[in-house]
């Protein structure tokens, strides 16, 4: 067995900005405000000035809130492994830890008189995460007495908590569903509760402020744009304060005076004075050194994503981080095809070994280009529609690509004319598993009707009628023809509900089905003294020259028969030139958990061959198996070369190739 290495070194160069963007989590204090940026703690005056760093540390540092004095900064990290509280001084200095606890700490504020830091954690009291408070000095932590609580907010006198209990995802436009976030009031003498708000969408992150008002962030006017509102501790209907018309606020903090809002906003701070309403960005230049370094370079091992044999057997072309390369299988250079910030993936040579195509969004959404196989040129992008490309194939005179896409069409896109064509399309789901007969004349697929059961269509690759080909009440896809023509090799899965055909349980299996009528039955038994007792598996013959295919179409159920009876469910299989040989993956019991295999059988289900074993997958610390990686055969790809003689797959995201 023969593993293919491949070495490649990429680089990156990180670009600095002069004004700071993605700078989060802000907080105000008589003039200054502190925020997280490049996962550290920085404070500024109010007007963008005197920046100085806080934190220097690799973990994530977030969520600052000034103690009401000001002089000190409560905030978040996990540098310790999860988010802690923790407290440093406005001037800076040592942090000091005052939770040690393995839920995620969020900081959320202070009680009025600065003795305790107010936090958000979820601990596995209850389902959901509560309320609590810590010693500014260190001590042992207590909840505050709701029941549950996600964001919060003392009042000045800190004899009552604004609350939300729960609350959908900040991010999330138009939710409207049973985590949507009420504005909740706490009494902490007496434990009496008051609903505030009743929207049934967003009213998330309330602040308790000195005129008698709880204000919060919520999407109420129905465009998706959130803005800052206010309601009356005592209840009652909620004012709109900010204007906003685009864009979102996130992240609000009240100042201990009550005067002050600052917020998150279009990748900035934004601070609100209350009393005139007016709201002022505040611009942050920072010239800093990041933690990381501003060139990196990465070395990768025979670590792929996806990849394609070349028809002669020689190299293979394969992505890796978004990059597409040429290795060789045995000696030669390594080639670079793609070089661009975009994601590259899927790469499938062309029939006759000198294009290969690809998807990238590059352009900003998906498409598929073609560019020469030999690397140098520049890709050409063939397709220009809003949709996901899901699959694609080489017709096999490489003239033309078959592919599908998101919105359930098959469509065949001719190099020559530079025109794609819509074959057929799906109301019911994806059109999957395309292959071309080896003359080029018909497309084979899988499609769904109206029950979601899949079937097995053929259609003409210039276009016209489908005809479906199977007939059971099974799942069936994932047809391939043989190199021959005469054979529709298939899936079929006999579970029920599982809505895929790709298992464990045993229930997927490889079925076949003569396309011409035949003489004889290809599953009856040889004539006795046709071949040796103890004859050794067949080698696979060399393949013939595909002829035009004369398609049966009244007797395919008749002429289709299982191939495989497995005790678990088969994975991928790829079909020998000789058309006879079929190559398979499944798995078989291990000691913790399945082990991937793989197998030989006649296409008349004779002389099954166990050809490799792989290695358990996901084995846990994520160490590598004996071929280099965390196990199993992760993609299940199979390719054989064009003598029949080499068998190639994927393990732990290398390739590897075995004699047959």
């Amino acid at each position: 067995m023969k593993r293919i290495l491949c070495f490649i070194a990429l680089s990156a160069i990180a670009v600095q900005a002069r004004e700071a963007k993605l700078v989060r989590y802000p907080t105000y204090s008589s003039g200054k405000v502190a925020f997280t940026y490049l996962a550290d703690l920085w404070v500024a005056d109010e007007n963008g000035q005197n920046v100085k760093r806080l934190t220097a540390h690799p973990a994530r540092d977030m969520y600052p809130s000034f103690s009401p004095d000001g002089k000190w900064i409560a905030f978040s990290s996990d540098r310790n492994g999860n988010a802690d509280v923790f407290v440093v001084a406005t001037d800076g200095g040592q942090p000091k830890q005052l939770t040690y606890h393995s839920a995620a700490d969020n900081v959320l504020g202070w009680s009025p008189d600065g003795k305790f830091v107010l936090f958000a954690s979820n601990r596995g009291d209850d389902f959901a995460g509560k309320l609590y408070t810590v010693p500014a000095e260190g001590g042992m932590e207590r909840a505050v007495g709701v029941d549950m609580g996600l964001y919060g907010s003392f009042s000045p006198d800190g004899k009552k908590l604004a609350y939300n209990q729960k609350s959908q995802a900040y991010w999330r436009k138009y939710y409207r569903g049973s985590s949507q976030s009420d504005v909740m009031l706490m009494d902490v003498a007496t434990r009496k509760f008051t609903q505030l708000t009743d929207f049934d969408g967003m009213d998330t992150w309330p602040m308790y402020a000195r005129d008698g008002y709880v204000y919060f962030v919520s999407d109420r006017d129905g465009n998706g744009v959130t803005n800052i509102w206010r309601v009356s501790e005592k209840g009652g209907k909620a004012e709109k304060v900010t204007q906003f018309t685009s864009g979102d606020v996130r992240w609000p903090s009240i100042s201990a005076d009550g005067k002050t809002i600052v917020f998150e906003k279009d990748f900035g701070i934004s601070k609100l004075d209350l009393a005139s309403r007016r709201v002022t960005p505040v611009k942050v230049d920072i010239s800093a050194e990041i933690q990381d370094n501003l060139t990196e370079v990465r070395g990768f091992n025979s670590r792929l994503d996806d990849w394609s044999l070349a028809p002669s057997g020689a190299r293979i072309v394969f992505s890796t981080h978004g990059e597409i390369f040429s290795a060789p299988v045995e000696e030669g250079d390594l080639i670079q095809i793609t070089d661009s910030s975009a994601r590259d993936r899927d790469p499938l040579y062309s029939p006759d070994g000198k294009m290969v195509a690809f998807v990238s969004d590059r352009n900003g959404r998906e498409e598929i280009y073609v560019v020469a196989a030999s690397g140098g040129a520049q890709p050409e992008k063939i397709t220009d529609s809003d949709t996901l490309k899901n699959s694609m194939v080489w017709s096999p005179d490489s003239k033309d690509i078959a592919f599908t896409t998101s919105e359930n069409k098959l469509y065949r896109y001719t190099l020559a004319t530079k025109q794609t064509t819509e074959l057929t399309s799906s109301k019911y789901g994806a059109v999957g598993g395309v292959r071309w007969s080896p003359d080029g004349k018909w497309l084979a697929y899988g499609k769904q009707d109206i029950s979601r059961q899949s079937d097995i269509y053929l259609i003409p690759s210039a276009g016209g009628q489908e005809r479906k080909v199977t007939f059971d009440s099974y799942n069936e896809g994932v047809p391939r023809f043989s190199p021959d023509g005469q054979t529709l090799f298939f899936f079929r899965s006999t579970a029920v509900g599982q809505g895929s055909l790709v298992n464990n349980t045993g229930a997927t299996q490889l079925y076949a089905m003569m396309l011409e009528k035949q003489d004889k039955d290809p599953t009856e038994p040889e004539e006795k003294g046709s071949e040796p007792v103890n004859a050794e598996p067949r080698r696979p013959e060399r393949p013939a020259a595909p002829k035009v295919l004369n398609i049966d179409w009244d007797g395919l159920k008749r002429r289709t028969w299982q191939v495989t009876r497995m005790p678990f469910g088969v994975m991928n299989y790829e079909i020998a030139p000789d058309s006879k040989t079929v190559v398979f993956s499944t798995s078989e019991p291990g000691a913790t958990r399945p082990t991937p295999v793989i197998y030989s059988i006649q296409s008349d289900g004779k002389r099954l061959s166990r050809i490799t074993g792989g290695v358990a997958g996901g084995d846990e610390g994520g160490g590598e198996g004996p071929r280099g990686g965390g196990g199993g055969f992760r993609g299940m790809q199979l390719a054989i070369s064009r003598d029949g003689r080499t068998l190639f797959f994927e393990e732990g995201g290398s390739v590897w190739n075995v004699s047959m």
